[in-house]
Parts: structure tokens; C-alpha cells; sequence
């Protein structure tokens, strides 16, 4: 079990995906975990998500949701399907410095 869970909840952000992802994957720290929740994206969102996870370098999991529960519902959701010592919460427009989860 990794230390950390971030936490994605996305929203037809297909657009600043590609950006989030890069900022992930440089993450000097490997003690974590990515759990994701499309919140029914109209857009490639998903698409993108499931493409960035194939080959990421931690443990990833997305979830596709059939509607939008919103940020804090969303975030509840992944709440639960960890036991992580440490979660971070994430919107799609974040960009990451390369040692925050560390």
C-alpha cells in the first residue's frame, strides 16, 4: 500500500489533462498511488486519462462515473476506496512542482 493517494476528480478538462499528467509523472517521490473519477466528461477527457495511466509510473486506477457528482462528492468517493496514510486532492487545472507528493 503506498503512503499517499491523489486524488483526481475531472470534468471535460481535456484540455489541461496533458499538463496535470506531465507534472505527475515527474514526481521524484514513488510512494503513491493515482485514483481518478471522470465525472461523465461530454469531452476526450477520460480518453486521455486511460492513454496517461498505461504507461505511468505508479499504481493508477480510473474510475468512470455514469453522472457528475461534483468536486466534494467525487473526492468522497475515492475517499473511501483507500486506506492511505496521506490524501491529496487534485482539480484538473493543477500543475504539480516535482516534489509535492514527496
Amino acid at each position: 500500500m503506498a503512503k499517499v493517494v491523489v486524488q483526481l476528480v475531472a470534468w471535460n478538462g481535456a484540455k489541461y489533462i496533458p499538463f496535470l499528467f506531465d507534472s505527475l509523472k515527474k514526481q521524484t517521490s514513488r510512494d503513491w498511488e493515482l485514483l481518478i473519477l471522470d465525472n461523465n466528461s461530454t469531452d476526450a477527457t477520460a480518453e486521455l486519462i486511460e492513454k496517461a495511466i498505461k504507461e505511468f509510473p505508479v499504481p493508477a486506477a480510473l474510475i468512470k462515473g455514469s453522472e457528475n457528482l461534483g468536486f466534494a462528492k467525487g473526492h468522497n468517493l475515492l475517499y473511501k476506496k483507500t486506506s492511505a496514510s496521506y490524501v491529496l486532492l487534485l482539480n484538473q487545472d493543477m500543475y504539480l512542482g516535482v516534489d509535492c507528493v514527496e
